[in-house]
């Protein structure tokens, strides 16, 4: 395996990612459940 120095910042990356994946997913089932309903256009 490689030495930790060389796959810190890898590891940090890998974190960030996963953070912003959830995030995003976390967001998304929150939009689908909403109770707001989508206003109907006036043209």
């Amino acid at each position: 395996l490689l030495p930790e120095a060389k796959v810190t910042d890898l590891l940090k990356e890998a974190n960030e990612l996963t953070a912003i994946f959830t995030s995003a997913r976390r967001t998304s089932s929150r939009n689908q459940t909403s109770n707001i309903k989508p206003q109907k256009s006036q043209t």
